[in-house]
């Protein structure tokens, strides 16, 4: 098969926090020749980046506790908790900023914690039938023994609650539900995959 595609038209519906496009494309068959044109939606973000926050020493990640919107009308009659997620320090870069920046930037912003080492871990499409977003994990050395509070940036209406949990009860979280989102699910897969390398690399 030779792939390619082709945009016939495109159509800006929304811009804001994101900007929002209707296509109209064409791409190649596997079975040879052309698809007939077709009409798709696609939502365009800043790159995001997140970081896994480690401490090696005591086996432990940091996780952030916020309300998303996203989930919200998932929850539960009579629970809302299902609102809440427990994610990632993550954020978005701003123009010329560095994914190094963002990690310092956003760790301090949403933790209170101070990067100490970092490591590309991947870069991925979380989202690819709708969204150009890509998210560039990093797994990034910390000390947590003093990790806790509330942060977040007021004037942009964040709430975020620090919580310090083992690797092991943090991937129990996976398999009852508690963690239910993508980036943390990868990483933290990763980390108990690798947890035996980054302990040395980081002792």
């Amino acid at each position: 098969m030779q792939y390619d595609f082709k945009v016939i038209s495109r159509e800006t519906c929304y811009k804001g926090f994101f900007k929002l496009e209707r296509l109209q494309i064409s791409h190649t068959l596997f079975a040879g020749g052309w698809c007939e044109p077709v009409y798709r939606e696609l939502i365009h973000k800043r790159q995001a980046v997140a970081a896994l926050m480690y401490d090696p020493k005591l086996d432990s990640v940091v996780m952030v506790e916020q309300f998303r919107v996203g989930t919200m009308e998932k929850a539960p009659v009579g629970n809302p908790q299902h609102a809440w997620t427990l994610e990632l320090v993550a954020g978005f870069m701003e123009e010329d900023e560095s994914i190094e920046e963002v990690i310092h930037r956003e760790a301090k912003e949403e933790s209170g914690c101070a990067i100490l080492e970092m490591l590309p871990v991947y870069t991925f499409h979380a989202s690819p039938g709708n969204s150009s977003e890509t998210t560039s994990l990093y797994c990034c050395k910390v000390d947590v023994s003093n990790a806790e509070g509330i942060f977040g940036l007021a004037h942009e209406g964040e709430d975020i609650r620090v919580h310090v949990l083992k690797l092991d009860e943090a991937l129990a979280n996976i398999e009852t539900g508690r963690i239910n989102t993508v980036c943390p699910i990868i990483a933290l897969q990763w980390l108990e995959k690798n947890r035996g390398k980054i302990k040395a690399k980081w002792s």
